[in-house]
């Protein structure tokens, strides 16, 4: 059995330690195995060897290796062979079925080396027509890192030396014949008037938008078996095109999204997994102590220091474990509001003592409602919030913010109301109607922005309403309560991506020594964060005016005992 065969039932079966996404991907290329010849493509194990012995014949360049011939590890051999031995028949020939391969693995896992290879093989093996293969990247001196593996390979290798030239800036045929593997950079002033074979984009994570991606993409339209080839290591940013990739990947592969012309590799670990246990590493690490690459003593002096340093902890989860890590930059991460999840028995909880933020829109914003109720028993709380947008703009705010905003309006965790304006009586009679199921509900935090003939109507319905000023002493309390309770695994909640969201978007910066929560663009929508930190604001005062002891004027200044 093949290398790369071998490595797929491996991993299925369990021999192969790996995560769920790796298991998915070994079984599509198992179960497309099974469908031939009836589907219209087909796998040629001749062409997948002829490239992973193309990738053989080439040499490192760097580390301990440096000038040793490259051998592809199992994985590696089972990207490859997926990549190029893959076929679909499309205008009456047999071309390269998947167009678009996205790959996420941690740092040192051989990544560039890879990248080379891939650049290399699609400018040469292909035997394309002037080929055009672009080393792309948010900066020059990124994109030069597999641009340079890429000059380094011919250098070492005399065959290829002997028709290949390479120059300062590019990689061309020595015969003056159309084709080149050059850089390219988001901030280049050479995006127009490409005519792309194969797009290598490194460290996606880091692409602060999807310009460069669109330029080349669209620039493949000319070609018959174009290949856009993204390799990266996870990210900190649920907006960026990186994420966007990240979701549709695994959309794919767990069958949510077909796509047949879509190939995904992604190692992390599991879900439930305990990211300090050094025996799930192998899962995100499948060069993990092979020659050359990264080795054991590496991971456990990385995590010695991680153990010790949330910002460490925060980089080792995404460079070593390749785990999103969203709001690592500033105030809560990702993987710690993932641990408050759970299943809620709404009809009981609705019973507890309850207190609610508001924070009300115009226009082109959303508006929040987040309720907290009070556990005194467990001593904990249960959160849940209401997002509202108008519907017109709710296009124009996937655009703006975050593509995803489209589903999660469809799946109904956005309320959208009609016109281009926030329809406000709908969302009074949306709030009265919630207030008024809460047998226990106490008091409204609210700011005055939009809200005040809201706040008059409820008022006159008998709904407890408080304004609450946002500013920084107002905040700064029941900001780092929010965060200990989060921390501690005291607030509990039910999966909302959109407050995931806005979570991940809400930064820290220190004011007179005091928390504030911040968002560093109006991209960064955190509306909801602001509607519990209300919620919670209003709790605290509420509690300490209950928790009082009531003391006449005369007995605070010491005239008289009662």
């Amino acid at each position: 059995m093949k290398p790369y065969n071998a490595y797929a039932n491996d991993v299925v079966s369990g021999k192969v330690v790996a995560c769920e996404l790796v298991k998915l991907a070994c079984q599509r290329h198992l179960d497309d195995v099974k469908l031939l010849p009836k589907s219209r493509f087909k796998f040629s194990e001749e062409l997948a060897d002829y490239y992973i012995n193309f990738a053989h014949s080439l040499k490192l360049s760097k580390g301990k290796s440096a000038g040793n011939y490259i051998t592809l590890e199992p994985w590696q051999q089972f990207m490859v062979a997926s990549i190029f031995g893959w076929l679909e028949y499309r205008d009456e020939q047999w071309v390269r079925r998947f167009r678009k391969v996205y790959i996420e693995i941690p740092r040192k896992n051989g990544k560039s080396t890879i990248a080379a290879v891939i650049a290399l093989a699609t400018f040469i093996a292909d035997q394309e027509g002037g080929p055009e293969v672009y080393c792309a990247a948010t900066s020059r001196k990124q994109a030069s890192i597999v641009f340079d593996e890429v000059k380094s390979m011919v250098r070492q290798n005399e065959h290829l030396s002997e028709f290949i030239e390479v120059l300062s800036k590019s990689v061309a045929f020595s015969d003056k014949t159309s084709g080149v593997i050059t850089t390219l950079a988001s901030n280049s002033d050479r995006l127009s008037g490409l005519n792309t074979h194969c797009a290598i984009i490194d460290e996606l994570h880091e692409h602060p938008n999807r310009g460069i991606v669109d330029i080349v993409t669209t620039s493949t339209s000319a070609r018959s078996q174009p290949l856009i080839f993204e390799i990266t290591t996870a990210g900190r940013r649920m907006d960026r095109i990186c994420y966007e990739h990240h979701k549709y990947s695994t959309d794919v592969l767990r069958g949510i999204i077909t796509d047949d012309n879509w190939f995904s590799l992604i190692y992390t670990i599991d879900k439930d997994d305990d990211w300090k246990d050094e025996a799930i590493w192998l899962k995100a690490n499948p060069n993990l102590n092979v020659s050359g690459a990264k080795s054991l003593e590496y991971m456990r002096s990385e995590f010695t220091e991680a153990s010790i340093s949330n910002s460490k902890a925060h980089a080792f989860q995404q460079l070593d474990l390749n785990i999103w890590v969203f709001g690592a930059d500033g105030w809560i991460a990702d993987a710690e509001w993932v641990n408050c999840q759970q299943n809620i028995d709404w009809d009981k909880v609705k019973e507890l003592p309850c207190w609610a933020g508001l924070d009300l829109a115009q226009s082109k914003d959303f508006s929040a409602l987040a309720f907290i109720f009070f556990d005194a028993a467990n001593k904990r709380f249960y959160f849940k919030s209401i997002q509202w947008a108008a519907s017109d703009n709710i296009r124009q705010m996937a655009d703006k913010y975050d593509p995803n905003i489209m589903q999660w309006a469809n799946d109904g965790y956005i309320r959208v109301t009609d016109g281009n304006i926030m329809d406000t009586d709908l969302i009074e009679a949306e709030i009265l109607k919630e207030l008024k199921s809460l047998p226990n509900f106490q008091s409204l935090a609210y700011d005055r922005m939009f809200a005040h003939q809201l706040i008059l109507h409820l008022e006159k319905e008998g709904i407890r309403c408080q304004h609450y000023a946002q500013n920084v002493h107002n905040m700064a309390a029941p900001t780092a309560s929010v965060e200990a309770d989060i921390k501690n695994g005291a607030i509990i909640h039910e999966a909302d991506p959109v407050f995931r969201w806005m979570l991940s978007n809400a930064q820290i910066k220190r004011v007179n020594d005091m928390p504030k929560i911040i968002r560093n663009s109006a991209k960064f929508k955190i509306d909801a964060v602001i509607a519990l930190i209300m919620a919670y604001g209003q709790y605290m005062t509420d509690a300490a005016t209950i928790a009082a002891p009531k003391v006449s004027i005369y007995e605070s200044r010491g005239i008289i005992k009662i």
